[in-house]
């Protein structure tokens, strides 16, 4: 949301706008108020955690009661999709050599890319 207040010449500069402006010849001034409104997604990459990183079994997925996984991939640094998937908030690794692997989560509440590290 982003607000226009008009300021008349000779009226203090916000507090908050001081060190940015400059009106010694300006015939008038605006003051830009806005205020960022900050969803759920776009906090969706601090919410959920995969632990342990680097994995050597299994990888664990941390995620708040409310969001529910709805689709998930394990793909490999050259883009194959292991064929791995996400099931009671934990993913099996044992089978896969070392490497870094993307790991894709789609849930209720927006979706994530996280890098994972198998060793």
């Amino acid at each position: 949301v982003v607000y226009y207040t008009p300021l008349n010449f000779g009226d203090p500069i916000p507090v908050n706008a001081a060190g940015f402006i400059s009106y010694t010849d300006q015939d008038f001034l605006y003051f830009l108020d806005i205020t960022c409104e900050l969803g759920v997604e776009d906090n969706i990459k601090d919410l959920i955690s995969i632990y342990p990183n680097p994995v050597k079994d299994r990888i664990n997925l941390e995620i708040p009661s409310n969001a529910e996984v709805i689709n998930s991939a394990l793909y490999d640094i050259i883009g194959n999709d292991t064929g791995l998937r996400i099931e009671n908030k934990s993913l099996n690794t044992s089978n896969l050599d070392n490497g870094i692997y993307i790991l894709t989560i789609e849930t209720s509440l927006g979706s994530i890319t996280k890098k994972v590290i198998k060793s």
